[in-house]
Formats: structure tokens, C-alpha cells, sequence
């Protein structure tokens, strides 16, 4: 596979914030070599709003897909397209169309992956407290450039500011 290799995900970290300042990750080792047993285990306690994770449409509609329905080769492409709005990021920011009205888009992207900026905040207050906004107008907008997007990442905890 040609082409550069973009990682969406952080390295869990018992530092990371999750949404409302809710629980964040528990790490727990179950065996350890040094303790006698035969191979080291660990077990991991995640909350649904922590650090990178995915809402399925069954998050906000009752009739929405769930995780187990979808197929992995849902989140595989090589049409992807990264829009860097980090140089505009202030707290409670609220992205609306008139941020990407000077975006080239590409009509076939069918991931679009948004960098706020407020992603290198993950370990601080500003990350739950201050996350940007993204205006629900925007899915239609997104929809209209991009036909067969199927799949909108970014880097904040939630696409809901906590001013909004």
C-alpha cells in the first residue's frame, strides 16, 4: 500500500480526560511473571467518551447502526482528506460552514478527518471543558462537496461545544 499512513489514535494514558470530566481509563494488571504467574495480563476499563473513540449513529437515534453491525472494512480508505482548522482554535470554538467555505474539497473523500487543534490539550482541563463545536448544518454542507463521505473524524472529545 502506497501512500503516507495516518494514526488516529493517542497512546492510552490514565491522564487522558474524558467527556464531562467523567471516568477516565482504569488500567489493572491481573498476573504478573514476578508474582509467580505464568505470563503478565492486564485489563482495561474504558468510558464510552474517552480519548479517541467512535459514536455510532445509534448514539443519537434510537434507529441508529451500532458498533457490532458495522463491518471493519468500514473504516479503511485511501480517500481521505485532512482539513488543519488548529490555526483558528481558540476555547469553545464553534465551527461553522463559513470555516470551510475556502476548502477544496475532494468529491471523492469518503473519510474527512478535522484537526481543531484542541487535540494536543488531551491532558489538560481545556480538553473536556472548552472543546470546540461543530454546527449540525455542516453534515449537509460535508454531504453536498463530498457525495460518498461515509465516515467524519476530528480531535476533540465530542462535536457538541460546551457553550452550545
Amino acid at each position: 500500500m502506497e501512500g503516507k499512513w495516518i494514526f488516529l489514535s493517542h497512546v492510552l494514558n490514565k491522564n487522558h480526560y474524558s467527556y464531562g470530566d467523567g471516568m477516565r481509563i482504569d488500567i489493572n494488571t491481573t498476573n504478573s511473571i514476578e508474582n509467580g504467574d505464568t505470563s503478565n495480563n492486564t485489563t482495561l476499563t474504558l468510558p464510552t467518551h474517552f480519548a479517541t473513540h467512535i459514536d455510532y449513529p445509534y448514539h443519537f437515534s434510537t434507529t441508529g447502526k451500532k458498533g457490532h453491525e458495522f463491518n471493519p472494512n468500514d473504516f479503511i480508505s485511501n480517500k481521505i482528506q485532512l482539513i488543519d482548522k488548529s490555526n483558528i482554535f481558540t476555547a469553545n470554538y464553534y465551527f461553522t460552514i463559513n470555516d470551510f467555505c475556502n476548502i477544496d474539497f475532494i468529491s471523492n473523500t469518503e473519510i474527512l478527518i478535522l484537526k481543531t487543534g484542541i487535540g494536543k490539550y488531551i491532558n489538560e482541563d481545556i480538553y473536556w471543558k472548552a472543546n470546540p463545536g461543530i454546527c449540525p448544518k455542516l453534515a449537509k454542507y460535508f454531504k453536498s462537496k463530498m457525495p460518498n463521505i461515509r465516515f467524519f473524524g476530528f480531535d476533540s472529545i465530542s462535536l457538541t461545544g460546551r457553550k452550545y
